[in-house]
């Protein structure tokens, strides 16, 4: 019988776990600060990385992998590249399934630069030393007027989708800043993982905001009957 456990009240990472960080690299998932990535462990390599990183209190990270990692998808061994800047945190939720797989849910903490690889070693998985990105946050009456619109943009959205607008609103609901609403808006709504990546690499929550209200902008133009909420322009 699986045995879910959990990690209720996520720590930020300490200087230690961003010393020598398990990193599961991905083709197309993006681990944003202050949201959540559920994830279906099911290849051996990474359910020793998940037991591992139960054991050791949490702390993993995400990473992009480079166009290219296709040729060493057989490769038990390949170290193929990664992007230069990762999104990493905590489980904060697992299940261990009978068969061994996990079900695991991630929750963002921060921004994080790959600074090297560290060598291999008899773990089947890649840990790196990484240094969290600090982040530029907007103020004052420029920041309320993002708020309003991406709220403004979220609200519509939320109405025309046929599920998950009432979760959206309220996760939005519990946004504080710009940069942490454009942050999980992106991880909500945005589809292409390559501009996931682009968003996640904008340490100046200006540059993200203006990105994520421009992508919202297009979702609505192709919703029937809708139009882009006042502020696009501003």
């Amino acid at each position: 019988m699986s045995q879910p456990e959990a990690f209720f009240s996520p720590a930020p990472l300490t200087v230690e776990e961003l010393s020598r960080l398990p990193l599961f690299p991905l083709p197309s998932s993006v681990l944003f600060p202050k949201t959540f990535l559920p994830l279906h462990i099911f290849e051996p390599r990474y359910r020793i990385m998940v037991s591992t990183v139960i054991k050791e209190g949490g702390a993993m990270g995400v990473v992009m992998l480079k166009p290219g990692h296709e040729a060493d998808q057989n490769d038990a061994n390949a170290r193929p590249p990664v992007n230069k800047v990762a999104g990493c945190g905590r489980i904060v939720h697992y299940n261990e399934l009978a068969d061994g797989r996990f079900m695991i849910l991630l929750r963002g903490t921060n921004r994080v630069a790959i600074e090297r690889e560290l060598p291999a070693t008899q773990e089947p998985f890649r840990r790196f030393l990484v240094s969290g990105l600090l982040e530029d946050e907007m103020h004052g009456g420029l920041a309320e007027q993002a708020m309003a619109t991406m709220h403004n943009c979220a609200t519509q959205i939320a109405l025309a989708m046929s599920e998950g607008g009432p979760e959206l609103l309220k996760a939005v609901s519990m946004a504080k800043v710009p940069g942490e609403l454009a942050d999980l808006l992106a991880s909500a709504l945005i589809g292409e993982p390559e501009l996931q990546q682009n968003l996640l690499e904008m340490t100046r929550a200006t540059a993200r905001v203006e990105k994520i209200v421009a992508a919202m902008a297009e979702l609505l133009l192709n919703l029937p009957g809708q139009r882009p909420a006042p502020g696009f322009d501003n």
